[in-house]
């Protein structure tokens, strides 16, 4: 399969993404920018079997397609360079086709493991742009990374991470306490509260990573300061996470 694409990924409130996409025989990469900050992914003989077969055919049709919905206006801008020919077009991500969608999708996901920290952070951020990729919330080794918006509609996926780290911390009591890192979050819906405050009560001994606003609204919900560090981190700090 050969297969190019360039990608401009233009958010309204965030900064741009620039990707692209190589497929050269049994060889693929990946790479993305955003701002002064780049990833890159090369992927692995597993990784080339598992790319999804809409994907592989290495075939997007551009159409009218209204079922995906998005956060705000999000235009992309494809250029795409198959054996189709060449595709050069610009749509809105509500326009996207499912195809187009589980594309740009994998693209994140790739650079969102295999990429530096700070670049991270930028494609955290564009996360909620694409409503239809699901909550922003990952697993950690011992406990969960929030970040974008934590609305309302991801309620019932935030209960079920916390109750998935509360099981694990019955059964394993001589793991780690469970860390919640809040530090790129931008805020929480306030009917949530109720959510966080029963995980700490089943958790007390959790510990939390947060910004000022966070530390707030945290406080707010009834998890005390004490349980909270505020995430002020020097650029040495953030090259180490690289």
């Amino acid at each position: 399969m050969e297969f190019h694409a360039n990608i401009v990924v233009q958010p309204s409130f965030a900064e741009s993404h620039r990707w692209s996409v190589d497929f050269m025989g049994h060889q693929a990469s990946v790479s993305g920018n955003c701002g002064a900050h780049n990833g890159k992914w090369k992927l692995t003989s597993a990784e080339l079997s598992a790319i999804p077969k809409e994907i592989r055919v290495g075939s997007f049709r551009f159409e009218d397609y209204h079922n995906i919905p998005a956060l705000d206006g999000t235009r992309i801008h494809f250029l795409i360079t198959s054996a189709d020919g060449v595709q050069d077009k610009s749509i809105w991500s509500h326009c996207l086709t499912p195809e187009f969608n589980i594309l740009l999708r994998w693209i994140w996901e790739g650079l969102y493991e295999h990429s530096p920290y700070r670049y991270r952070l930028g494609l955290e951020n564009l996360h909620g742009s694409f409503f239809a990729w699901g909550a922003p919330i990952r697993r950690l080794p011992n406990g969960l990374r929030i970040f974008g918006t934590m609305s309302s509609h991801w309620g019932p996926d935030l209960k079920r991470h916390f109750d998935e780290i509360t099981e694990f911390e019955l059964w394993n009591p001589r793991s780690d306490e469970p860390e919640i890192d809040l530090s790129n979050c931008k805020r929480i819906g306030t009917i949530l509260y109720p959510v966080f405050s029963h995980f700490f009560q089943r958790c007390p001994a959790s510990k939390w990573r947060v910004n000022s606003t966070i530390l707030r609204q945290l406080n707010e919900a009834g998890i005390p300061a004490a349980s909270m560090k505020m995430d002020t981190v020097s650029d040495e700090e953030l090259r180490a996470r690289d």
